[in-house]
């Protein structure tokens, strides 16, 4: 709470493949190759995690108001659709992210807080291999011991 009341015109550039969104300021921005976020909140529902491409999400300032109003707008992943948020909201892909801000902010990496002036975000695609066990190798129910 502390950083929408004191952080809401933050003086950041967010430039998403060589376009720059927003003016100003703004009060926070999203970008996402997957839909939620740890807590569950659908900040980027259109995004798909294997498509090549970001969600960038950028949030203009608006009231406090209107800010506790949208909020649980956020957390369905229905803010996109809602007519009435349309002009404080800039929505769209990108392979490419750069932010800067004027001064030091704090990004949220997968639950890692960094700080910083300058962030590059990108996507690589394919850049992780997962192997996953078959369904008839997994067994129901297994247990794991608590480390």
């Amino acid at each position: 709470l502390e950083a929408v009341v004191l952080a809401r015109y933050n003086r950041v550039e967010v430039v998403a493949d060589g376009i720059k969104l927003g003016r100003k300021h703004l009060l926070s921005c999203t970008i996402a190759n997957g839909c939620c976020e740890n807590h569950g909140a659908k900040c980027a529902p259109q995004a798909i995690n294997d498509d090549g491409l970001l969600e960038v999400c950028y949030v203009k300032p608006m009231s406090l108001l209107r800010l506790v109003c949208a909020l649980p707008l956020y957390v369905k992943g229905e803010h996109l659709k809602r007519r009435s948020l349309s002009r404080f909201l800039i929505s769209r892909q990108a392979k490419r992210v750069v932010v800067d801000a004027k001064d030091l902010i704090e990004i949220t990496v997968d639950g890692e807080i960094l700080p910083g002036v300058h962030f590059e975000i990108e996507v690589l695609p394919q850049a992780i291999s997962l192997l996953l066990p078959s369904v008839k190798d997994a067994t129901v129910g297994e247990k794991h011991p608590t480390l």
